[in-house]
């Protein structure tokens, strides 16, 4: 019994190994955890099955079925996360959803990625949610800058009542474990206009916020959330489009190019 308690093992370890190599090197990474992470995940998963390889060969360790059972139960739920769909992707993307070690943009130097955009002769520097807020205290963004951001429609009654909508997306420091809900709230002539759960770029200038609705906007898939009361966004241009890729931010920059 112990022999086959033995092959047993070694096979669950080298599949739990195998399948965090697999893992890390696939374009789901990103939905568990920060794509940083990925080396960890490769170093971790080739270290157990390093270890599954000398369980194999260590004859006289009495095996349990408790453990045996405790690594089903494991790789079990383990593939059926990787199996279903991501709750938080909400809107369809373009198709063009980066893999992990990659990470979910381009990164400096990199043709496809622009620091400005430029829209009716006028030119908008591009930063996701996050970076917009942390620039106020960190000194890169001030009222009066011109900004392009995008992320899901949001809107309330209360930002209905002072003309605004919000713009939010997840901010992942390591899983969705500890998503923050990132919103900034940008002026526009008709709220009620746009719809709720919509992806959107917009560009405007940045402005002193005169009231702020207190009440919370609500991020699907946020544990806790964070928005700046002090500035919104006075829209010039609001594009209703297609999610471009990962929605969710992965990084917050202090210069140009930012992780738009």
């Amino acid at each position: 019994m112990n022999t086959l308690l033995r092959f047993i093992e070694t096979f669950l370890l080298v599949t739990m190994g195998t399948f965090m190599v697999w893992l890390a090197f696939s374009s789901s990474y990103w939905q568990f955890i920060n794509p940083k992470y990925a080396w960890l995940t490769i170093t971790a998963g080739a270290i157990i099955i390093l270890i599954g390889i000398g369980a194999l060969f260590h004859a006289d360790r009495k095996r349990g079925f408790s453990e045996i059972l405790m690594l089903t139960i494991f790789l079990s739920l383990a593939w059926a996360a990787a199996i279903m769909p991501n709750i938080f992707l909400g809107a369809e993307t373009d198709g063009h959803s980066q893999g992990t070690l990659t990470r979910s943009y381009p990164e400096p130097g990199s043709l496809a990625l622009t620091p400005t955009i430029e829209i009716d002769g006028v030119e908008y520097t591009k930063m996701n949610l996050a970076e917009l807020i942390a620039g106020e205290t960190g000194g890169w963004v001030k009222a009066g800058g011109k900004y392009a951001i995008q992320g899901t429609i949001l809107r309330t009654p209360e930002l209905d009542a002072v003309g605004c909508i919000a713009l939010g997306r997840l901010l992942i420091t390591c899983c969705f474990a500890d998503a923050t809900g990132i919103t900034v709230l940008v002026k526009v002539d008709d709220p009620k206009s746009y719809e709720i759960g919509e992806w959107a770029r917009v560009a405007g200038m940045l402005t002193p916020a005169a009231k702020v609705p207190e009440k919370p906007i609500v991020v699907t898939g946020a544990l806790s959330s964070l928005r700046s009361d002090r500035y919104v966004l006075d829209a010039a241009d609001v594009n209703i489009q297609s999610m471009p890729g990962v929605p969710f931010i992965f990084d917050i920059r202090s210069e140009a190019p930012f992780a738009y």
